[in-house]
């Protein structure tokens, strides 16, 4: 394949350092946490523009709209494409149909606000949040399939069955996976947890916003959140930063909302028709940022990475100049019959194992335990940021190794 024949190439300078990291996972980072604000702005512009009365259609078409690009991202074989659908899709489903449906439930029930006793007349935790704590054992009982499920690639998953030994079987590396539908179950589900997980936190019969205990999770959220980051600023990879990019963003926005329970700021978000210049500027950069996003390319390191070899190697066939490594001129059309690539990257892991000797007294059973030792690491290995296509190791993961062998 002729390098310079490629046309996926960034084109610019600006494109090229856009393409690359920190930008990658900062832009997918921004959407995402950009998003959790202007979900409650949407839903408290459609509760004051339809009223009580109507609000409820109006969300029913946000859903539907919501189904709709699952539907468009499902059939899209496009990678970055599929991934950006299935988070408008599952970001529209959980504002439209879930979020509106517990307010369609707290008002046919007559469910109340829960008021602020320290600040009068502010609400503290609206009714349909409340009706939401309803739904903890739903969340429970359908998470229990998903931690136990053998073809998830979530890393805490993979972490959680891994420690706790809840392997169901081994994966099924060939399965196609649709990055839509994952990437809006995702949204749905994290969204939901950590719902739950706040509405539990202030609940006084539970913690209550000011104990001793809520302060330390909320650090803890800012730590582990800081932690997140830095990965995601490593991220090339559009559709895995964005993947990457929502959990990381959503435990982010865990430690705004404690901290505006708090009223340690103005939660502007919140009140649209006071803040319109705050709301526009905010609507502007994240469409700024989204179409940045949507337009990164899915294997730019690899593109690049292409127009640094064939650079060289034009430089070199241009000057003679052999020095530094073997010459290749890359760029020259192939003498042999090509064919396209199936991929234009692969994903290859080193593993950096200790070596455990066999036991010569008891052979089989401390080989099989290197067997198996060797084996989590490959599901380790597939489940740190996605499936590998080749993962490597010493020579001698299973058989060890003892300077007292002779033979």
């Amino acid at each position: 394949m002729s390098v310079a024949q490629s046309t996926t190439a960034p084109t610019s300078k600006l494109k090229s350092w856009l393409y690359r990291p920190p930008f990658v996972g900062l832009l997918a980072f921004i959407v995402v946490f950009v998003v959790q604000a202007l979900g409650h702005t949407v839903m408290i512009v459609m509760e004051d523009i339809f009223g009580e009365n109507h609000v409820i259609l109006a969300a029913f078409l946000v859903g539907l709209a919501g189904a709709a690009l699952l539907l468009v991202g499902m059939r899209n074989r496009n990678e970055v494409a599929s991934t950006w659908y299935g988070f408008w899709a599952g970001t529209l489903l959980w504002t439209g149909w879930i979020e509106f449906s517990f307010v369609w439930s707290a008002q046919t029930l007559g469910v109340p606000d829960l008021m602020d006793p320290r600040v009068s007349g502010e609400i503290q935790t609206k009714g349909e949040y409340l009706v939401m704590m309803s739904s903890v054992g739903l969340l429970g009982a359908t998470l229990a399939y998903f931690l136990m499920n053998k073809e998830t690639k979530c890393n805490m998953f993979l972490w959680i069955q891994r420690y706790a030994h809840l392997k169901t079987g081994k994966p099924n590396h060939a399965q196609e996976r649709n990055f839509a539908a994952i990437t809006s179950l995702e949204t749905i589900y994290v969204l939901w947890f950590c719902y739950l997980m706040l509405l539990f936190i202030y609940d006084e019969s539970i913690l209550g916003d000011h104990h001793p205990v809520t302060y330390v999770i909320f650090f803890l959220m800012i730590i582990w959140a800081g932690y997140l980051f830095l990965r995601l600023m490593k991220f090339w990879k559009v559709t895995t930063a964005v993947r990457y990019g929502i959990p990381t963003a959503i435990i982010a926005w865990n430690a705004v909302e404690i901290a505006g329970r708090w009223h340690l700021f103005t939660e502007f978000w919140e009140k649209p028709w006071d803040y319109a210049l705050e709301m526009t500027l905010f609507t502007v950069g994240l469409a700024i940022a989204g179409w940045l996003a949507i337009r990164t390319p899915a294997n730019v390191k690899a593109e690049l990475s292409r127009q640094q070899l064939a650079a060289a190697a034009s430089r070199r066939a241009t000057t003679g100049d052999r020095r530094g490594g073997r010459w290749c001129a890359m760029n020259q059309p192939a003498a042999y019959p090509v064919v396209p690539l199936e991929r234009d990257e692969i994903s290859i892991c080193v593993v950096q194992s200790r070596v455990r000797a066999v036991d010569v007294k008891n052979r089989d059973a401390t080989l099989a335990a290197n067997l198996e030792h060797m084996l989590g690491l490959i599901d380790a290995a597939n489940g740190w940021l996605g499936p590998k296509d080749l993962v490597m190791f010493h020579e001698f993961p299973i058989t060890g190794f003892d300077a007292r062998w002779r033979r």
